[in-house]
């Protein structure tokens, strides 16, 4: 009998050299790749900093001179005390911006502990004659500039002046029907104080937005609340409603600074 020989496939024998060359690629190509990824990124990160450069859309990185990343606007801390006794520090922080920032202080008996810091942080100092009000601006690396005011216990409200005064206009006339004693209100922020009065009883409106203030006399800061409606601090007229005219406002609006005695 026969014997059947099966037929096989011979493996060819593979040389050392050949082995040690594919270990040698695979582990320069895991060398390699970590280095490709970060050109990738580093690319990325160039074009998306050049962005914003002067002429319009995206440029290559080549062509952009320097745009520094975005970075949040520089803000004067709406958090910051108002007020400060003398001989006592305070602590007064900025918000975004970039470092570092300068820091300036006028007004009388005020110093900053530092002219130029890192950080979003600096102490202001009232001496045992500071007055008044103490202003204080800050300018960082962009030359973005903010300005604060911290007022001293010690000094007073300037006196009324008409020239700064407002008086509420709407094109639509208004009434007075409630015929009530006076109604006022201050705000106070910073150095200013507006004071707010409907002097003749309640004015009525149909229309929050149909008015504004006129324009006083001397220049004279914003009321923060808005309109003469926008100012109104809740109380209501029980006869607005009834004649259609829902909206009591204020009739004027005097300002006064804060200042040294």
């Amino acid at each position: 009998m026969n014997k059947r020989t099966l037929p096989y496939r011979t493996r060819k024998p593979q040389s050392r050299g050949n082995a040690m060359l594919k270990v040698r690629i695979s582990s320069i190509s895991l060398m390699v790749l970590p280095f490709v990824f970060c050109l990738f990124l580093s690319g990325v990160a160039a074009e998306r900093e050049c962005w914003n450069c002067e002429g319009g859309g995206p440029t290559y990185p080549g062509n952009c001179t320097y745009t520094p990343d975005w970075h949040p606007q520089l803000q004067y801390d709406p958090n910051n005390p108002q007020e400060i006794d003398g001989e006592t520090p305070i602590t007064l922080s900025i918000i975004g911006g970039i470092s570092p920032y300068i820091w300036n202080v006028s007004g009388y008996g005020f110093t900053l502990s530092q002219d130029e810091t890192y950080g979003l942080y600096n102490t202001l100092d009232a001496d045992s004659t500071a007055c008044g009000t103490a202003t204080i601006t800050v300018t960082d690396a962009q030359n973005e500039t903010v300005t604060g005011y911290v007022r001293c216990t010690t000094g007073k409200w300037s006196d009324w002046n008409s020239s700064r005064r407002r008086l509420a206009y709407c094109s639509n006339p208004w009434v007075n029907t409630c015929n009530e004693d006076s109604h006022t209100r201050t705000l106070i922020v910073g150095k200013s104080k507006w004071t707010f009065g409907s002097f003749h009883g309640y004015f009525c409106t149909d229309s929050p937005d149909c008015f504004v203030w006129t324009e006083p006399g001397m220049p004279t800061p914003e009321p923060p609340c808005g309109s003469p409606y926008g100012c109104w601090d809740g109380g209501t007229c029980p006869t607005c409603a009834p004649i259609g005219r829902p909206h009591p406002f204020f009739e004027v609006c005097d300002y006064s600074e804060w200042q040294c005695e």
